[in-house]
Order: C-alpha cells, then sequence, then structure tokens
C-alpha cells in the first residue's frame, strides 16, 4: 500500500486554471479542506492577501522551509510615487 504524506497544517494557494499565469479561480486550503474560494473576477493579489490574512486570522505560524519567504513577501510594502509625495 502506498502511504501519502499528511496534508499540510499551514495555508496553502491553489491555483486553478489551464496554463500557468492563466487562473480562473483561487482557493485557499487548510489540512485539505477548502476554506476560501475566490472567482475569476477575484486577482492573484487577493487570493494571497487572503492566505496571509488566514495565517493572521488562525495565529499560525510559517512553515519553517518558507519562514524566511513569507516574512518578506509580509513585511514588503509598495512604495509611494514621488507625485504622490509632492501633492500632499
Amino acid at each position: 500500500m502506498l502511504s501519502l504524506p499528511s496534508p499540510p497544517v499551514t495555508p496553502r494557494l491553489i491555483l486553478l486554471g489551464e496554463r500557468q499565469g492563466n487562473h480562473q479561480k483561487w482557493m485557499v486550503s487548510i489540512e485539505s479542506l477548502i476554506v476560501c474560494e475566490g472567482s475569476n473576477l477575484a486577482t492573484f493579489l487577493t487570493g494571497i492577501m487572503t492566505c496571509f490574512s488566514t495565517f493572521y486570522i488562525l495565529n499560525l505560524q510559517y512553515q519553517e522551509e518558507a519562514a524566511c519567504t513569507l516574512e518578506f513577501f509580509q513585511r514588503k510594502r509598495p512604495r509611494r510615487s514621488l507625485r504622490t509625495i509632492t501633492n500632499k
């Protein structure tokens, strides 16, 4: 009998589509259960934000293997343009 690894405890973003970069739907899963879905109207960025929000809401720690990468994205903030700063 083939032994499959246990499903990850941490949230995962799943993208569905025919080709890479052309997704029609995204889902966030935890322990093989879909906890949130987005349609083709929702963007990839919305899926990422939902996945990060899930970590925060459920008070989960990042998986050790991915912690540095996820913390980098969490702390990265978009820069305001010079035009926005000077118009204030």
